[in-house]
């Protein structure tokens, strides 16, 4: 009880941080839970990491509005308002299959949270993915190799959590204005392209 306890506490804080999350399996792994208890303690630390996701999106929001300019907030304002009416089922599949990729799951839920998306159904998308992955990736790593501090603060996980930052930081300084409308005139002209060939054809 005393290590569920523990791996809680332990995924729950470095789920919270903005960077430099080490992956809940590792943290499972590295604590020396046996393999007969990995399904209970794996949904233990996918609950622990969701809700330390879902407060790093909670309070990122907060904090980026201290940190950007009003020419900033403009433009994810607008990109809120391009997204506005967002489709669950896709904002869900996005969620699901993110946790299988390399990249930090803080970068979804940043921007989630500064955007003011739907943060229960990527919650959701979240849990069931991390759950799913954790326990392929622990059952892989119980057979081919041994788990040690090293891994957790190797050169990969520091390398992707500079990444992860990176994108952030990119996300916050793009002019969303510009790039919404461009995409917007682009996708006009393609159309009004592709209408003006078909009338040309029927010629």
């Amino acid at each position: 009880m005393a290590e569920l306890l523990l791996l809680f506490i332990a995924v729950l804080l470095a789920n919270i941080l903005p960077f430099f999350t080490p992956p809940s399996w590792l943290l499972i792994f590295f604590l020396g839970f046996a393999p007969e208890t990995f399904v209970l303690a794996n949904l233990i630390a996918s609950a622990a990491a969701t809700l330390g996701q879902f407060a790093l999106a909670k309070y990122s929001a907060i904090l980026v509005k201290y940190f950007i300019t009003q020419k900033q907030k403009r433009s994810i304002r607008t990109l809120k308002n391009f997204f506005g009416q967002e489709n669950p089922l896709l904002s869900f599949i996005i969620a699901f299959f993110y946790t299988f990729s390399p990249l930090p799951t803080n970068i979804l839920f940043i921007i989630a949270g500064v955007v003011e998306t739907n943060l229960l159904i990527i919650s959701v998308a979240f849990f069931l993915g991390t759950f799913i992955s954790n326990y392929i990736l622990l059952n892989i790593a119980n057979h081919v190799m041994g788990i040690t501090i090293a891994n957790i603060f190797s050169f990969e996980n520091i390398a992707l959590g500079l990444m992860g930052l990176g994108i952030v930081i990119a996300f916050l300084f793009i002019d969303w204005d510009a790039v919404l409308k461009k995409l917007i005139e682009h996708e006009r002209k393609r159309m009004t392209e592709r209408l003006a060939k078909k009338h040309e054809e029927r010629r």
